[in-house]
């Protein structure tokens, strides 16, 4: 019988600790067997998300979030999936724009 589970981890605590939010496999070490199991491992990653929380916590007069909110425009609500494992397959990081 083949039945496919969809288990979810949260690694913001890493990630929040890292200047690069890209999420790894390292991120679920601590998760039980789930990198070690599963035969395809995967990570929505929005670049965006992360400019815009630096943005908030910065005066808008500031050179900084001049510079954040210019790369915000450039990547806006785009979406990068990344395929962190994948027993039968390629993996890889792979872009879906909104744009």
């Amino acid at each position: 019988m083949t039945c496919a589970s969809w288990p979810c981890s949260n690694s913001a605590a890493l990630l929040s600790s890292r200047d690069n939010k890209r999420p790894t496999l390292a991120d679920l070490r601590d998760s039980g067997a789930i990198e070690q199991d599963a035969d395809i491992v995967m990570f929505p990653f929005r670049e965006g998300y992360y400019v815009a929380r630096e943005l908030d916590a910065l005066r808008p007069e500031d050179a900084q979030a001049m510079e954040l909110g210019e790369q915000l425009r450039k990547v806006g609500s785009d979406l990068e999936l990344i395929v962190a494992k994948n027993r039968q397959g390629a993996a890889g990081r792979f872009g879906y724009s909104a744009t």
